[in-house]
């Protein structure tokens, strides 16, 4: 069976992604206010100005976040007040 035949799975699709080094993982609003240092109300505000990624819609009252965007999002921001101890 060449690779083109073979079906393709969503647990086989995010293994190839953490093949490539992206991470499949979901954060929770909680996982994204301690990773970001942000309060909910700042991280709402920062995603209706469209400088924050969007949630992700997991059911009628549930969203959360590809780690691996809130993981860009934070390499993007500017590093301020590093001390260089040298």
């Amino acid at each position: 069976m060449d690779d083109q035949d073979k079906p393709t799975t969503a647990k086989a699709d995010a293994d190839q992604d953490a093949d490539n080094g992206e991470s499949r993982r979901l954060l929770r609003i909680r996982d994204v206010m301690a990773k970001t240092a942000l309060p909910r109300s700042s991280l709402h505000e920062k995603i209706a100005a469209g400088k924050f990624p969007k949630p992700v819609k997991l059911g009628a009252r549930a969203v959360a976040w590809w780690d691996h965007e809130v993981d860009a999002w934070l390499d993007s921001r500017p590093r301020v007040g590093s001390v260089d101890l040298r």
